[in-house]
């Protein structure tokens, strides 16, 4: 279902600001209402690979010496970075394997066609939180849904799910040293 006609100045104004730098609409809060209401089956339709874990929220959740030392054997000594990497591997392995909840989101990327024709999309991160539902945290426009997903990770530290046994463990110890910087949100 297109997006009505009242809200085409609302998707000129968002393609613009990509392609032109133009400013941003000030009532965009109207596209995000449409789309999470009447609009909602249009977004969650692009689903594709865009399963995805929020790596900074486990992060901050799990990647900290008192969880690694309450979850081990006393008996294996000092904690190095190795055993910090492998506790990291097994709190997202543990989140996958369950239902992560607000540790999983979907990324979506709502199509944007100006009038002259040029697009853009409209991303957001959808978390399921419990019994209230779905709940989508919007994006600004980017040119197309692989910038989106760049920017997820750059922004929110979300990775796609087919790619999180690619994780470097660089990448695993910087997120447990600077963890209370990383929380998404």
């Amino acid at each position: 279902m297109p997006a009505p006609k009242e809200l085409q100045p609302i998707i000129d104004q968002l393609v613009a600001s990509v392609h032109d730098n133009a400013a941003q609409p000030s009532d965009i809060q109207k596209l995000y209402e449409w789309l999470e209401l009447d609009g909602w089956d249009e977004l969650m339709s692009d689903l594709d690979d865009g399963l995805a874990v929020n790596v900074g929220s486990v992060a901050s959740r799990f990647f900290e010496d008192a969880d690694l030392i309450a979850k081990s054997d006393p008996s294996l000594g000092r904690i190095t970075d190795s055993k910090r990497v492998a506790h990291a591997r097994g709190q997202i392995k543990r989140v996958i394997e369950s239902d992560g909840g607000d540790l999983f989101v979907t990324i979506h990327a709502y199509p944007l066609v100006d009038s002259k024709g040029r697009t853009a999309v409209l991303g957001c991160l959808v978390e399921v939180h419990g019994q209230g539902g779905p709940v989508a945290f919007w994006r600004q426009p980017v040119p197309g849904r692989e910038q989106l997903i760049i920017e997820s990770f750059h922004r929110e530290h979300v990775w796609l799910h087919d790619e999180i046994d690619s994780l470097p463990d660089s990448y695993l110890l910087f997120m447990w040293q600077t963890k209370e910087q990383t929380a998404c949100h």
